[in-house]
């Protein structure tokens, strides 16, 4: 059974549109014939608001559907770079335990990916609900095993600002993980501890 939030969710986006289209298409003519066989200026006027408020709420709706193509664009180009020959090459030489400077500016490349998502995400461009169930997987488990790492970065380019968009799209994320699942953080965490070899194997693979 359809939970209330789901049920809500398939109102707002499939019957309500069809709604207003419908009405849309419904009251033109009945406008139309309002104009034309009565003369009661009351009733104009209230035809007149009926359609701004449909006319306003199909453009509304036109406009939802183009963002909605916009950010599945982006996603797709964001999923060609991801697994683009160059990214897996440095995904698969990946190890949190990084002891050279050369290794850490090979995983700031990866971060700078990850980042630049996460400042897609701040500015409206991707919703919290397609990463989580795209890339977000990836963005979980890369930042939390390197959060150190950040650190390091952070003092080396001495700006504790870096990879805050980042930070925020995992908290975000974070949060969405512990409601589905109905886990608290520390088991959460310790899933992710245990998968690292995991992890690390199928980025190699």
């Amino acid at each position: 059974m359809k939970s209330c939030k789901q049920c809500l969710s398939y109102l707002m986006k499939v019957i309500v549109p069809k709604l207003l289209i419908a009405a849309f298409i419904v009251g033109v003519p009945s406008y139309l014939l309002v104009i034309k066989s009565c003369s009661s200026d009351w009733l104009t006027a209230a035809m007149t608001a009926y359609l701004t408020i449909v006319t306003g709420g199909v453009i509304f709706w036109q406009g939802q559907q183009l963002k909605k193509q916009l950010e599945l664009q982006v996603l797709i180009e964001l999923f060609k770079e991801w697994n683009s020959a160059e990214m897996r090459k440095r995904r698969a030489a990946y190890d949190k335990n990084i002891n050279t400077e050369d290794e850490l500016n090979k995983l700031e490349i990866i971060l700078e990916y990850l980042e630049r998502i996460g400042s897609y995400y701040k500015n409206k461009v991707l919703s919290k609900n397609l990463i989580w169930d795209t890339i977000g997987w990836f963005i979980m488990r890369y930042y939390f095993y390197n959060t150190d790492n950040i650190s390091k970065i952070q003092a080396k380019w001495e700006d504790d600002t870096l990879y805050c968009d980042l930070k925020e799209l995992y908290c975000h994320l974070l949060d969405m993980e512990l409601c589905i699942r109905k886990i608290d953080e520390d088991k959460f965490n310790a899933e992710l501890n245990k998968q690292y070899i995991h992890f690390i194997q199928s980025e190699k693979s």
